[in-house]
């Protein structure tokens, strides 16, 4: 077994070990892994990269196959590698060369209890999505690489059910098919996640950084290398527009999905529209051209029409509740405003919760209070010296704007460690999914400036009410009990870990 790198510090070895050591994962094609060796070469003749991979007859029939459809567009057909690479350029026939050669070795053993259906749905609309949108944004050159990391991001999820089987299965069925659950259950019960297996298989198949980072980092874009950024950001989104396509509610997804790619990309939402579309389309065509099954098609004129539907209705039933949800400071009093990190303090942020609430109540809406306490705070103070406080504050402040703006969350400071988020009209398991995102870039990021120290996490807690039904809580400061309370438990189960508060039947 490989020696421990930074990245594996603190996670289960011993499971990582039993993965690494699995005879049944998949193994990297010979024809793949000449092309890997080719190209790192950036001096590689294109007609030895087109002899290897027409040494495979049946790779090369693919690829021409996959070039000459409407996802790429060609004005001619390209009847040979060797035309296709001079045309195209090595990227696409190299990421194609590996795309089939990779999912022909994942298809390989399938078993019939894993969910295969849904795990090619999401890498496909997220590698297809990621694409268009770089090529939308004139980054073609990045646009190969993240169709291929959308395509193999939970490679990871393969890994660790062939390796534990039902134990494996029965964390899937407690996500009841939420995906941004997988991370925080796997981290709870296996002291591993999926993202980080799967990098190290990239790893193991000496695939570049450019498909290594995407594994890793795409449920925590924000914590990705400045090299790989755009294509994280990227397969992140294509995750967001899988969602769309493919959830129950296509609205808060979509809704996230047209921040990311406005703040990131600076796009419209009619370019998101279009990225939607292209998506939907191109799903099928290319599902039947790596041969494997997605599910039903979705229209994505209909879906975009509901969601677009139901945000407007959210953002017109109440201007109070709108500028709660957007964070609008420009008309509150400053003496309700944290002086160092200027989010709502104490008094504020109590002042916001009883105007949610008093909103969530009359509409019937979801609300969610969230209270993220810091583990280790005042002994990292200690141990790093004066003003390391106020350099922690704003950093997780800043973690939590970066994570919550998304769901226009309103963030306040409570006490010097103690920081809370109200997010209006977004379902409780939603809200869990980014906390616990947060918790995992706050206890990376913060490693930095506690320098040795003692490490920093965040027991976090939840309270909420759920859209639709009639609320457990009297009021808004019952609502914040409950969370404070369901932090406390947090804390009490060990910290770095996220709780959800469950009063009692009435």
């Amino acid at each position: 077994m490989p020696a421990p790198t930074l990245g594996t510090i603190g996670m289960n070895c011993e499971l990582i070990e039993q993965v690494l050591e699995c005879k049944e994962l998949p193994s990297l094609p010979a024809i793949a892994a000449q092309v890997i060796e080719l190209t790192s070469d950036e001096q590689v003749s294109m007609d030895e990269l087109a002899r290897t991979i027409t040494n495979d007859q049946g790779l090369a029939a693919k690829i021409l196959r996959t070039i000459n459809s409407s996802f790429y567009g060609l004005r001619e057909p390209v009847s040979t590698i060797k035309r296709a690479v001079v045309l195209m350029g090595l990227k696409p026939v190299k990421t194609l060369a590996l795309s089939f050669s990779l999912v022909t070795a994942i298809k390989e053993n399938e078993d019939p209890k894993f969910d295969y259906d849904a795990y090619w749905r999401r890498g496909l609309y997220t590698g297809i999505a990621a694409r268009v949108l770089l090529e939308s944004v004139g980054k073609k050159d990045q646009a190969e690489e993240a169709f291929l990391g959308g395509l193999l991001q939970d490679v990871g999820m393969l890994a660790l059910h062939r390796v534990l089987g039902d134990k494996y299965l029965a964390i899937l069925t407690q996500t009841e098919g939420d995906h941004r659950r997988l991370a925080s259950l796997e981290l709870e019960h296996f002291e591993t996640q999926h993202t980080d297996i799967g990098a190290m298989l990239c790893e193991r198949w000496k695939l570049p950084e450019q498909l290594v980072t995407p594994v890793k980092f795409h449920e925590r874009p924000t914590a990705a290398p400045p090299s790989t950024t755009e294509i994280v950001r990227a397969v992140a989104i294509g995750n967001l527009i899988h969602d769309v396509l493919t959830a129950e509610n296509a609205a808060e997804p979509m809704k996230d999905a047209y921040k990311r790619s406005e703040r990131w990309f600076g796009l419209r939402t009619d370019a998101v529209d279009e990225i939607i579309r292209r998506t939907s389309e191109a799903a099928g065509e290319l599902a039947s051209l790596f041969e494997i099954s997605t599910g039903p098609s979705s229209n994505a004129d209909e879906i975009i029409h509901r969601a677009s539907e139901r945000l407007d209705a959210i953002e017109h039933e109440d201007p109070t509740a709108a500028a709660i949800r957007d964070g609008d400071t420009l008309t509150i009093d400053r003496s309700q405003l944290d002086e160092l990190t200027g989010v709502f303090n104490a008094d504020g942020f109590k002042s916001v919760i009883r105007s949610a609430f008093a909103f969530a109540k009359a509409k019937s809406e979801a609300l969610v209070v969230v209270i993220i306490s810091l583990d280790g705070f005042t002994q990292a103070v200690r141990a790093v010296g004066e003003g390391s406080d106020g350099e922690i504050a704003m950093e997780a402040t800043r973690l939590l704007r970066e994570q919550f703006d998304p769901l226009a969350g309103v963030l306040g400071r409570l006490a010097d460690d103690v920081f809370g988020v109200v997010v209006a009209s977004t379902d409780a398991s939603v809200v869990r999914s980014y906390a616990d995102t947060f918790r995992s870039a706050f206890e990376e990021s913060a490693a930095s400036i506690t320098e040795g120290a003692a490490p920093l996490g965040a027991s976090i807690g939840l309270a909420a009410i759920r859209a639709g039904e009639q609320t457990p809580f009297a009021s808004g400061e019952q609502m914040l009990a409950g969370a404070i309370r369901a932090a406390q438990a947090a804390q009490k189960a060990g910290g770095n870990t996220t709780r959800l508060f469950r009063p009692k039947a009435a």
